[in-house]
């Protein structure tokens, strides 16, 4: 077979597998996967369901690639790596992730985010390996990251709790979209750049406030330390209401 033939070949099935993807994660998003057929994959992607199996090898390999895509539209690990590659201060990097996840909901991503919450909610094998080959890369890039702020090493369990606080809030952008409801609705219609700052000054605001009382902690814990036996410090009166 002419080369220009097997290049034509590749890129068609590129095509056609780009196709299935969009169409399932479209459908996995609105019905869930249990309730997605494949003969509804194949109609809406407009190939026959052989073309299902030969691309993704099984109904699981298509949906852990559906996880995998879906989890690439929220946030790209190319995307993080170059933030953390750049020259930029610790902080300045958390508003560039910050802006990663207020552009993708701009964009109108709450597709992905349904399909990613849906498997959560009746997590399996799938869910495994959207954790190994997509999340976990991404996760150590943010560990990273607010560790730089935080002064915590990467690894201590902390960090965990520091990134639960500090960037839920931006995925309740994908919830609700522009259908924010009450007063919140505001935020929305906020341009990007402002609602990025925003969130990175809070979430700046509870990283430094954690360090800090860790500080506060170490250093009591060492002036302790050093106390004779059966001595107590006395209580810094500034500190007593």
């Amino acid at each position: 077979m002419p080369k220009d033939s097997i290049r034509k070949t590749r890129s068609d099935g590129d095509k056609t597998k780009e196709r299935i993807l969009k169409a399932t994660l479209a459908l996995f998003a609105k019905h869930g996967f249990a309730e997605t057929e494949n003969k509804e994959i194949a109609k809406k992607a407009k190939v026959d369901i052989a073309s299902i199996n030969y691309h993704f090898g099984s109904r699981k390999g298509l949906f852990e690639a559906v996880l995998i895509r879906a989890h690439q539209n929220l946030v790209s690990l190319e995307a993080l790596e170059a933030i953390q590659r750049s020259d930029m201060t610790p902080e300045e990097k958390l508003r560039g992730v910050f802006n990663l996840i207020t552009g993708a909901a701009r964009r109108g991503e709450r597709a992905s985010l349904q399909v990613i919450s849906r498997s959560v909610i009746a997590p399996g094998a799938a869910l495994e390996t959207l954790f190994k080959e997509e999340a976990r890369p991404k996760l150590q890039v943010i560990l990273q990251i607010v560790s730089e702020i935080t002064g915590f090493p990467v690894g201590d369990p902390r960090l965990i709790h520091c990134i639960a606080s500090a960037i839920a809030p931006a995925f309740l952008f994908f919830v609700f979209g522009s259908r924010f409801p009450g007063p919140f609705g505001a935020l929305t219609k906020m341009p990007q750049s402002e609602l990025d700052d925003r969130l990175t000054v809070f979430a700046l605001g509870g990283l430094r406030a954690t360090a800090a009382a860790a500080a506060a902690k170490a250093t009591d814990e060492k002036e302790k330390a050093t106390l004779p036996a059966g001595s107590f410090k006395v209580p810094d009166t500034a500190n007593v209401a």
